[in-house]
């Protein structure tokens, strides 16, 4: 309003000045009067804006001041003029209108100088609003992953206790031992980030008080890294307890300083491959008139780029290496850390460098305040907090080709899931187990499995590269791909599908419909055998492509009694053995059978369509025994080769 009053204002005096000019020269002294009532109407409006301006503080009501002020002044000079002087000194211009000029000059310089604020002010809120709407976008995106996380954290134990409980109800007494300590596990996984979900809510309340104690911290943290063992062995990695000090007594909190340290060694773990080594050292320090206790958890993992390092406290936040490792996460286990250390009054940072590993350093204040704890074992401390080895797998990879039995390849990385997964899978189907999807391709190509069953979270190589990249290769094309996750939004499937996956399971799955699925992919393989064998009636898909390509190299080498399954598969591409599995996969026949069915069918049509002798077309299609030539063309017709020309 002040704006549009303001321009008004300076418009309306700027077109009076132009109309007094023109009256001057038919009257003059009407033109005076108009001039003295004229600028005393200006000032009247300009001391309501003034009033106006006077109720608002903000930067652009200063400009519209400022302006006011001197276009007053300028009149209020003309006035005092021009009771004083009336000629016209410079011909029709009067000596007295100069200022008032002078204070619309300066008036419309000061008003432009306003509208550029305003612009730069509109610029700001433009850009503060987009600020604010990629924050938003953020903030929904970290919203997303965290139930994304989440969602796999809690499906996949899920998937193992509720497909456990129902093959337990079915066989009580089956493999009791190994079925209840996975539940067991699972169970306690479960309860452990609800725990931490709860323990973080608990913290933004302040409601958590800790329970100090006076003990050896050193004995503590002894006790503590040794109760991992079992776990790191069950990984193939190193785990050692360093300290400067043989004991170390001062006031803590078990459970606490328990859970923090827990966290670290998990995180180191997540992050560090087999072979490597994990360290966990504590030292006294003396700093700023005070001791500290510094605890140090050193890992040889895949370390973590500069510019993530300080958004990995940060609640939900998963580095990109978080996305690739083995377990997973939802975030939560370092932001407690940070949290923990809070509250213990201490510090918690991070040195960490890509391809070499990380550190991550606790320094907790040393007091001794508190009442000394009471001694309890060990065992009892720590009972049930740590991770047990993961569920054997027993026989894994180890094919018999003489089973008859179809092979399933299955790509999980959580160990217990996956012998889930076989263990429904058995008796009926040959297993290959692969924990990442670098090893299932591997196998994938080695074996040429009947079908693949694959997690889509998982480190490195995820299911849908795992799916396009098996989709994409010749060798794997035909192969059916079941994707099993957790993430079960309808993008996700639509994603799955676009990778080329037949199906598509979300966890927790049920075992007789993860069977139906794959007793489903036999049925249509089945039927898309029965397309192939039909000329011109075969679908075009990517066996029907491969087959075409394969009878054209028999095609090209057809009279060559030497062109074997072995030279074929050389020609595709191919070893013996993958050539062997994929033909037998799309048609039911060897590799061998197929070629000579081939050779067959062209000695038909010659048969049919020439008058060539019979033993002349044999020696054309690559049979360099008549009497074998006969057979065959005998068992695959069912007439001898003499027959099919009466």
């Amino acid at each position: 309003m002040l704006y549009r009053l303001s321009k008004r204002l300076m418009m309306g005096m700027a077109a009076f000045l132009v109309l007094e000019r023109v009256v001057v020269f038919i009257d003059p002294y009407l033109a005076w009067e108009m001039t003295t009532y004229a600028r005393v109407a200006f000032l009247l409006v300009g001391l309501y804006l003034l009033f106006l301006v006077a109720k608002s503080l903000d930067k652009l009501s200063k400009f519209i001041l400022a302006g006011t002020l001197l276009l007053m002044l300028s009149n209020l000079v003309v006035i005092f003029i021009s009771q004083f002087h009336t000629s016209h000194a410079w011909g029709v211009w009067d000596f007295s209108h100069i200022p008032a000029f002078v204070g619309v000059l300066l008036e419309i310089l000061i008003f432009s100088a306003g509208l550029g604020y305003k612009s730069k002010m509109v610029e700001m809120e433009k850009a503060k609003a987009e600020n604010m709407a990629q924050h938003l976008a953020e903030m929904d995106g970290l919203k997303n992953r965290l139930f994304t996380n989440i969602t796999h954290e809690f499906r996949t134990p899920l998937t193992v206790i509720l497909g456990l409980a129902d093959e337990v109800e079915k066989k009580p007494t089956f493999k009791t031992t190994e079925r209840l300590q996975l539940l067991k596990k699972n169970g306690r996984q479960l309860l452990r980030l609800v725990n931490q979900l709860l323990d973080l809510a608990r913290m933004d309340g302040h409601a958590v008080q800790l329970e100090m104690v006076q003990d050896d911290v050193i004995g503590f943290l002894q006790v503590l890294t040794d109760s991992y063992q079992s776990f790191a062995a069950s990984r193939h990695i190193g785990l050692q307890f360093f300290s400067e000090e043989k004991e170390l007594w001062m006031d803590f909190d078990p459970n606490r300083l328990q859970q923090l340290v827990g966290n670290l060694l998990s995180n180191a773990f997540k992050f560090t491959p087999a072979h490597g080594q994990v360290l966990v050292f504590a030292k006294k320090q003396s700093e700023n008139g005070g001791n500290w206790l510094e605890i140090r958890v050193k890992d040889t993992g895949v370390g973590i780029p500069s510019e993530e390092q300080p958004k990995v406290f940060d609640r939900f936040y998963r580095a990109n290496q978080a996305a690739q490792s083995e377990s997973g996460g939802t975030g939560v286990g370092l932001a407690l850390v940070k949290e923990l250390a809070g509250l213990m009054e201490g510090q918690v940072w991070l040195e960490s460098e890509p391809g070499r590993g990380s550190v991550f350093f606790v320094k907790l204040p040393i007091r001794t305040s508190t009442p000394l704890a009471e001694k309890m074992p060990s065992d009892k401390i720590f009972h049930e907090k740590t991770a047990i080895p993961a569920a054997p797998l027993s026989g894994e990879n180890r094919l018999h080709e003489n089973d008859g039995k179809p092979i399933a390849l299955v790509i999980e990385d959580n160990a217990d899931v996956l012998y889930y997964i076989r263990e429904c899978l058995l008796p009926q189907w040959q297993v290959l187990a692969a924990r990442t999807g670098e090893q299932g391709i591997e196998l994938a190509f080695e074996h040429i499995p009947d079908v693949v069953v694959s997690d889509v979270m998982m480190p490195g190589m995820d299911g849908f590269e795992v799916c396009e990249k098996l989709k994409s290769d010749e060798r794997t094309s035909h192969i059916p791909v079941l994707l099993l996750t957790a993430k079960a939004t309808q993008a996700d499937r639509v994603e799955g599908l676009s990778k080329g996956a037949d199906a598509y399971l979300v966890k927790p799955f049920d075992r007789a419909e993860l069977l139906q699925r794959l007793d489903n992919f036999a049925k249509l393989k089945e039927n898309l055998r029965r397309h192939l064998q039909l000329p011109g009636d075969a679908p075009v898909t990517p066996e029907s492509i491969f087959l075409e390509k394969a009878k054209t190299l028999i095609g090209a080498h057809l009279s060559d009694v030497g062109f074997t399954s072995e030279k074929l598969g050389q020609e595709l591409g191919m070893s013996r053995s993958q050539l062997h599995r994929k033909m037998k996969s799309i048609t039911g026949d060897s590799t061998s059978l197929f070629i000579r069915k081939h050779r067959l069918w062209h000695a038909k049509k010659l048969l049919e369509t020439t008058g060539l002798p019979v033993s002349e077309v044999a020696w054309s299609v690559g049979f360099d025994n008549l009497s074998w030539f006969s057979q065959a063309f005998r068992e695959e017709f069912g007439v001898a080769p003499r027959e099919v020309r009466k």
